[in-house]
């Protein structure tokens, strides 16, 4: 490793350019009088076997660490400011407001995990086993594609073995 990087550089700027197949962004540099920065990888939560995938939002805020050439570098992540507030004041919060709608907010004080999505949820799993009292609200519900909601019909079954029906 060469020394360029042991007088690293902080710097802002602004997300003007993303590349999702690499990982990087180009950045415009607020404290340069908006220099263009080459591609900047970003950092990111895991790598390795287990990954996420957060590619920074154009047009937002980040902070960057460069090199003393301002040839490379990594941007660390996004940052609040009055024109990117905080999802939350509450400190006792994990909270994540996404673009299309999604609100995903932790109580950390009660352990409460309330989701709101708003083009519904697809859950793909081997076994699903829920614990606990569970409560349904809605319109519908369905088994096997019938109506098992409070809403559909039942049928009063005569006296006699139980079975499937007999005749009709």
């Amino acid at each position: 490793m060469d020394d360029s990087y042991r007088s690293a550089q902080f710097k802002r700027g602004i997300v003007r350019e993303n590349d999702p197949k690499t990982g990087r962004s180009r950045v415009e540099i607020v404290d340069e009088d908006g220099t263009q920065s080459y591609w900047l990888a970003w950092n990111t939560a895991a790598a390795g076997g287990s990954k996420i995938f957060n590619q920074p939002d154009m047009g937002s805020q980040v902070n960057v660490l460069l090199d003393r050439h301002g040839e490379d570098g990594v941007i660390l992540g996004a940052r609040y400011s009055k024109a990117d507030q905080p999802p939350t004041t509450n400190g006792k919060l994990l909270k994540a407001l996404l673009e299309g709608g999604l609100d995903f907010e932790y109580d950390k004080a009660s352990g409460s995990l309330t989701l709101k999505l708003p083009a519904g949820l697809n859950i793909e799993a081997g076994s699903v086993k829920i614990k606990g009292p569970v409560e349904i609200e809605g319109t519908a519900l369905k088994h096997n594609g019938k109506n098992v909601g409070s809403d559909h019909g039942h049928v009063s079954a005569p006296p006699g073995p139980s079975g499937p029906p007999v005749g009709t």
